[in-house]
C-alpha cells in the first residue's frame, strides 16, 4: 500500500513552483495568480498524483487561497487527515 503525502499549504506551493509559478505563498488567491487554464489543469493533476485526491475545477476555483484548498483536500481524504 502506498502512503500518500499529506496536503498542506507548503506542499501546494511546492507543486505550483514545480509548474513554473514563482512567487506564490499559502496566502495567495489562486485566481489572482493569473494561472492559465493549462496551469490549473496541471495543478489539479499534480494534486491527484501527489495526494491521491481527484480535484474538480470547481473545487480549485471555490478555494480562495492555498490554505483554504488545503482544508478542502484534507476533508476529501478518505481518512480525513
Amino acid at each position: 500500500m502506498t502512503v500518500q503525502a499529506q496536503p498542506g499549504p507548503g506542499r501546494l506551493v511546492e507543486l505550483l513552483h514545480g509548474l513554473g509559478v514563482a512567487h506564490v505563498t499559502a496566502a495567495d488567491d489562486l485566481l489572482a495568480l493569473g494561472l492559465s487554464s493549462l496551469k490549473i489543469l496541471q495543478f489539479s493533476m499534480a494534486i491527484e498524483g501527489e495526494f491521491g485526491i481527484s480535484v474538480e475545477l470547481s473545487t480549485l476555483l471555490a478555494a480562495p487561497t492555498l490554505g483554504a484548498l488545503e482544508e478542502q483536500l484534507t476533508a476529501a481524504r478518505p481518512d480525513g487527515t
